[in-house]
């Protein structure tokens, strides 16, 4: 899994990716595509688990600094 700076205003629902799951089914077409269709298709997949694995990574963030309190002071 790649890592990427943290972006806590990043919020990734399971309503977000159910949606997705719906919209770009991970499943070969049931007809005859292009080469260019096929790459399509394995970039929507691509994209779709980068996603899952982004929530996965705030998840588990998330857990590690449960209960953690930051404090901000004026800069």
């Amino acid at each position: 899994m790649r890592q990427y700076k943290n972006d806590t205003r990043l919020v990734i629902s399971d309503g977000l990716l159910d949606t997705l799951d719906t919209i770009f089914p991970n499943k070969l077409p049931s007809f005859l595509v292009n080469e260019a269709e096929i790459a399509q298709l394995i970039g929507q997949q691509q994209v779709i688990t980068w996603i899952k694995d982004k929530q996965e990574e705030l998840r588990d963030q998330s857990i590690e600094h449960e209960g953690q309190v930051t404090i901000k002071g004026d800069s």
